[in-house]
């Protein structure tokens, strides 16, 4: 049996057991480059729609919004100065993307504020930048099946 789980600062968003094992498993390179792709695509998504691809994101306060205008126009929210963004879809600075050992893919942004926005504190709400849908949990398995299986990515 092989374990395969995908978890997102500290919370699990796919698990599942797989019941076949393959020699595949020996080299995840191919399949970490495709899941990849497919978490890039999800928040390119999710910042074109400030969130709405998983319900929306909650509104900035009314002080906020007036401050952030002042300073970088009318920028979509979580994209002000474009960093958060660019580090993870854009191949921007603080861009994460490596493989440790042969069974994990770390993914994602070294912009510390990035952890903030995607588990909410006491004083701003949770803006979920990577919030898979059941169709990327969908997507994924398949991929991961397909890689498992001798199959093009």
């Amino acid at each position: 049996m092989v374990q395969f789980s995908f978890t997102v600062e500290g919370e699990e968003q796919v698990s599942r057991m797989l019941s076949r094992t393959t020699e595949k498993i020996a080299d995840m390179a191919p399949f970490f480059q495709a899941a990849g792709v497919l978490m890039q695509t999800s928040m390119e998504e999710q910042f074109g729609t400030e969130g709405g691809r998983t319900g929306g994101w909650a509104p900035l306060s009314e002080r906020y919004a007036a401050d952030k205008a002042k300073k970088y126009g009318s920028r979509p929210i979580l994209q002000a100065s474009g960093a958060l963004i660019g580090s993870l879809v854009g191949g921007g600075g603080g861009h994460i993307e490596r493989v440790q050992g042969n069974d994990t893919l770390e993914f994602g942004s070294s912009i510390p504020y990035g952890t903030y926005h995607q588990t909410g504190t006491s004083r701003m709400p949770q803006r979920r930048i990577l919030d898979l849908t059941d169709g990327d949990r969908r997507s994924l398995m398949k991929l991961l099946q397909r890689h498992m299986f001798g199959a093009r990515l």
